[in-house]
């Protein structure tokens, strides 16, 4: 299993690596010339043969790339709502690792955390990055600017996209409790409809009379 980094332009057919990450290939792995590292970017990912390391410069050249095979064959957004602490960075690790495409920070009527500071979306792009290299990722998820809950499908319309929102208050909430209580014999309490039963590349398997008793099976 090779070292994996992610790049930020086209990978050449004679990848050069500066500064932290040809730091780490030399200083912290001990990579030398001759073995195998791979570069990713936007799901494309190359092995690289090094042929030539050093403290503050690698050389090498690309002998295989393709396709990443790890990625989901959707893209999946996620609307992550400002959290206290360090809460969301968590959650920015963990959905990155899962494979989600793009993170929407968003403010609610209820948030206490009211912005994203732009230190602090750095931030979010590290983790995501680190994450992304330890689930051997072909693209590290992108992080959008925050919006309103308003606008955060604003951009799925546009696209086309199937929108999927969930409310909890009142009666939404009797409907959320049925949702857990079948979580774990695989059900969902929704109406998929037969567009979304396209997008999402799914059969909905129906094992009950009620309309609302699916299954999602592949």
């Amino acid at each position: 299993m090779t070292h994996r980094f992610f790049v930020d332009d086209e990978i050449p057919e004679e990848p050069v690596l500066r500064g932290d990450q040809a730091h780490q290939i030399a200083n912290v792995l001990h990579l030398r010339p001759g073995e195998l590292i791979t570069l990713a970017r936007n799901g494309v990912e190359a092995i690289v043969e090094l042929q030539m390391v050093e403290g503050d410069e690698a050389r090498g050249r690309v002998i295989r790339r393709g396709a990443s095979e790890a990625e989901l064959p959707f893209n999946l957004t996620l609307a992550l709502p400002l959290l206290k602490g360090d809460h969301d960075e968590e959650v920015v690790e963990a959905v990155t690792q899962l494979g989600v495409h793009t993170i929407v920070p968003f403010v609610s009527a209820r948030s206490v955390v009211r912005s994203l500071r732009p230190a602090k979306r750095e931030r979010w792009r590290r983790i995501a990055r680190e994450a992304a290299e330890t689930a051997r990722r072909g693209r590290v998820s992108a992080i959008e600017e925050p919006r309103d809950w308003s606008a955060s499908f604003s951009g799925c319309a546009s696209a086309g996209r199937p929108q999927h929102r969930y409310r909890t208050r009142g009666r939404d909430r009797a409907r959320r409790d049925r949702v857990r209580s079948r979580a774990g014999r695989g059900y969902c309490d929704a109406r998929p409809t037969e567009s979304a039963e396209r997008d999402c590349g799914y059969r909905l398997h129906r094992p009950g009379s009620s309309p609302n008793e699916l299954r999602l099976r592949s």
